[in-house]
């Protein structure tokens, strides 16, 4: 009998075959390329966010000190204001202070004055006494005399006025 054919050999395995595991790899190669780009998009804008809260603080800081500054100046600006107002009061109190004694030391007589809206004096009280009665009813007296007090920018007189008379003050 004829002898049996040879088998055939096996075909070679498609090439298909031989494509997917490299184009599993190329897609995994991208996968991850992708996720680390998208890594680096999340880090540059978790820094632009850091950076963007950072001058945002930074700005509000400023804008507050800023605002800070500025009421401590008004309020400085007011107080010397007042001490004008509190030294112009007190100049047209000084020429009815009659006086003649000498005094050693310059101890302040300190007094509460009440006033009307139009400056008129309606009462005074001695609230720190200068250690010497002479001054202390001097002023007083002067006070009295006096009758109305100035007003300020606005046209009013505090209710409450509080000054202090020293007897080195009157030359």
């Amino acid at each position: 009998p004829p002898p049996a054919p040879a088998p055939a050999p096996a075909p070679p395995p498609p090439k298909k075959a031989e494509a997917e595991p490299d184009a599993q790899i190329a897609i995994e190669q991208a996968k991850k390329a992708r996720a680390e780009q998208d890594r680096q998009q999340r880090l540059r804008e978790e820094r632009e966010k850091t950076e963007r809260e950072r001058v945002q603080k930074a700005k509000a800081e400023q804008e507050r000190q800023q605002r800070e500054a500025e009421a401590k100046k008004r309020e400085q600006q007011q107080r010397e204001q007042e001490r004008e107002k509190a030294d112009e009061r007190r100049a047209a109190i000084k020429p009815n202070v009659v006086f003649t004694e000498t005094v050693s030391g310059n101890a302040a007589a300190e007094v509460e004055v009440r006033a009307g809206p139009s400056g008129s004096i309606l009462s005074r009280r001695l609230v720190r006494s200068s250690g010497n009665k002479d001054w202390d009813e001097a002023v007083l007296r002067a006070i009295d005399r006096t009758a109305t007090l100035p007003r300020d920018t606005d046209g009013r007189v505090p209710a409450v006025i509080l000054m202090a008379f020293r007897p080195n003050e009157l030359n």
